[in-house]
């Protein structure tokens, strides 16, 4: 299985059915049910690519713990980089704020 094989499927995911799914929601809805929708879809395909693919085939194979604590690791530093690069910016910082949070008392 090549990356672009893998990859593929999931950016027309992203793509089509996650924006399908937000635009058909009403506005209220949205903010709570469309990321629980497609997570629920996302994760269903997921597992019926295990079960007709194998597990092993798709990445889902045998547990292996230094795989998993570099990619966690990983993926924690670089969001918090991100973060970090987000805050550091007074600009950003404004344009990022939610305005309903001035009305709030501590």
């Amino acid at each position: 299985m090549t990356l672009t094989t893998a990859v593929a499927p999931l950016a027309a995911y992203a793509v089509f059915f996650q924006t399908a799914v937000y635009l058909s929601l009403p506005g209220p809805l949205r903010s709570r049910w469309a990321p629980t929708f497609t997570g629920l879809v996302g994760a269903a395909v997921v597992l019926a690519s295990g079960a007709l693919f194998g597990l092993q085939r798709i990445g889902l194979g045998a547990f292996d713990p230094l795989t998993t604590l570099g990619w966690s690791s990983g993926s924690l530093i670089t969001t918090g980089l991100i973060g970090l690069i987000l805050l550091s910016r007074r600009s950003w910082c404004e344009e990022l704020a939610d305005p309903r949070l001035t009305g709030l008392s501590s």
